[in-house]
């Protein structure tokens, strides 16, 4: 078993909780090199043949000897690539793999493979991107220079821990708010919105490859990102939460058919990948934009480009500090803010544990500090108030 963190027994709450080593009977840092074989120290290579796995060894885990995969988790984009390949190791006498998925369908999983399979264009980006979305948001009428420039003074003036939620700021906010419910038809909110959410995007990648001296860009940045974080929800934008009324009893499994999902070396590039431009674009699929509003708004608030297997991660935190009982003990009979002193450090002792189930999480946690503080007092809050009031 490969698992970081505490599992619990639900049958008996009681018990001590489950660890990786625990189960195993022996250490966490040897999982992997007992199930390759490696020969130092010498473990027997047919001893262990089949690991399961919960979110861990998602990347950097190569074992020659893998030959089958069963999945029962959606995998996207460059996860699904890291996931599956690691069945892809030659070895002598291995001349099959195997995989037996239940959630995804072939289809998907060779798109996700094709941009890594076949020769990928990719068209350069161009910095000036930047004020062809700001042309396009001062055009629209929704606020002014001054309005941009008042708003940075206030937010310099605001130390990072009393900004959530200040009213100065809010109320900075408030001419730009009004004039977009009140100005804007339909579809030029949804341009508005396009563009930016378009600038804050384009200005968090290209500052960090390029230098720039032009301030009104920066100011710009920090006001788009406040706005964009406030501007009123599209009518039936909220996110699909079905909490306890659906209970998992029964599974049954059904073979469907076989599939190929393999790639011909000879299929053609039918769109390169974009970059930024600046273009308008229509409005977004609101289904798709209900299912991820928790990333939506870390990746608004913090300019990261996270994805919905991130905001389960962060869930599986929660499960790990929920099943410990340190922090349990600590909500009970401590302040909010003494409670924040001892959960600060059970926070990044799970985020280092669980970094090899997502290396980008663990970088933008460990490299942007906003970011990583909004997620530590958000999950910090909430177990508080939830031990609290158990």
């Amino acid at each position: 078993m490969a698992f970081s963190g505490q599992v619990g027994d639900p049958d008996d709450e009681a018990a001590d909780p489950w660890t990786e080593a625990k189960l195993n009977g022996f250490a966490e840092s040897e999982t992997a090199a007992r199930f390759k074989g490696e020969p130092s120290p010498p473990f027997d290579p047919n001893a262990y043949q089949v690991l399961i796995v919960a979110e861990k060894f998602q990347t950097g885990f190569d074992a020659p000897l893998l030959h089958t995969m069963y999945v029962d988790k959606k995998l996207e984009g460059v996860n699904a690539v890291q996931t599956l390949a690691r069945l892809n190791r030659t070895r002598q006498g291995k001349e099959s793999t195997f995989v037996l998925d239940f959630r995804n369908d072939a289809e998907a999983i060779a798109e996700h493979f094709r941009p890594w399979y076949d020769t990928t264009i990719a068209e350069p980006v161009d910095a000036n991107v930047l004020y062809t979305y700001q042309g396009n948001l001062q055009s629209a009428g929704v606020f002014s220079t001054i309005e941009v420039d008042h708003y940075w003074e206030v937010f310099a003036e605001v130390a990072p821990p009393a900004r959530k939620g200040n009213g100065a700021l809010y109320s900075a906010l408030a001419g730009p708010l009004e004039r977009f419910n009140d100005d804007l038809g339909d579809e030029a909110q949804e341009q508005f919105r396009h563009d930016l959410d378009g600038y804050v995007r384009a200005y968090s990648f290209l500052s960090q490859i390029v230098s720039w001296t032009d301030t009104g860009l920066e100011k710009l940045y920090v006001f788009a990102k406040s706005l964009v974080a406030n501007l009123p929800k599209r009518p039936g934008d909220a996110s699909l939460d079905l909490g306890s009324e659906v209970e998992l009893t029964h599974l049954r499994l059904e073979l469907r058919g076989q599939l190929d999902a393999s790639l011909a070396a000879t299929d053609p590039i039918d769109d390169p990948l974009h970059a930024i431009t600046g273009s308008g674009s229509g409005a977004s699929d609101p289904e798709k934009e209900r299912l991820s509003a928790i990333v939506s708004r870390l990746n608004e608030k913090h300019g990261l480009n996270l994805s919905l297997t991130d905001a389960l991660l962060f869930e599986q935190f929660k499960g790990d500090w929920t099943a410990d009982p340190d922090i349990a003990a600590a909500a009970k009979v401590n302040s909010f803010e003494n409670f924040m002193i001892v959960f600060a450090k059970k926070f990044l002792t799970t985020v280092f544990a669980r970094m090899d189930a997502n290396t980008d999480i663990f970088k933008a946690i460990n490299d942007d500090k906003a970011f990583a503080e909004d997620l530590k007092t958000s999950y910090g809050k909430d177990l508080y108030d939830q031990f609290r009031a158990a």
